[in-house]
């Protein structure tokens, strides 16, 4: 599974190389975070409306951030 999000707001999630969907959003987040990046859970703060840790149920094998300027 690939995510990725312009800093314009364009949002396209692909799953094994195939677009599955499409989106913009107007911000990214209403509040800034309280903590760093975190996956799977989210411990010390939310940035939505949702209780904590809002636990990920599965296996994550592997997780990369590629930051980009675009």
């Amino acid at each position: 599974i690939e995510a990725s999000l312009t800093k314009r707001g364009k949002i396209v999630v692909k799953v094994n190389g195939e677009t599955v969907a499409t989106g913009k959003t107007e911000r990214l987040t209403l509040k800034m975070p309280i903590d760093g990046l975190q996956v799977g859970s989210d411990f010390n703060g939310t940035v939505g409306e949702y209780d904590t840790p809002f636990s990920f149920k599965g296996t994550i094998n592997s997780v990369t951030v590629d930051v980009q300027n675009r």
